[in-house]
């Protein structure tokens, strides 16, 4: 059976992923910090439990 997930998980994955500088823009908005758009940024893989 194939996991159903929604369409902003995928956004957020290709964010994380391939637009790294958006991501840490839309970091900044929504938790109001004022990280650089060029800090590094580790892409974790999801724990599983």
């Amino acid at each position: 059976m194939q996991k159903k997930t929604h369409d902003y998980d995928n956004v957020f994955k290709t964010m994380k992923m391939k637009h790294k500088r958006l991501f840490i823009s839309v970091i900044n908005d929504v938790f109001e910090k004022d990280y650089p758009l060029d800090v590094k940024v580790d892409v974790l893989s999801p724990r599983v439990i």
